[in-house]
């Protein structure tokens, strides 16, 4: 994350995610990140093959 807040959702677990962390997990689970900061919110994401 680079700039925001954001909670991301991986099936039941919820976390927040601030500026400056960062997450990795498997992408076949069900996941959604939503913008729960006052600001916009900056983010990469990175797929990789197997």
């Amino acid at each position: 994350m680079f700039e925001g807040e954001g909670t991301l959702e991986i099936e039941d677990e919820r976390l927040v995610i601030r500026a400056g962390e960062s997450i990795v997990f498997d992408p076949r689970r069900m996941h959604g990140l939503v913008n729960t900061g006052n600001s916009e919110m900056r983010y990469m994401v990175i797929l990789t093959k197997e």
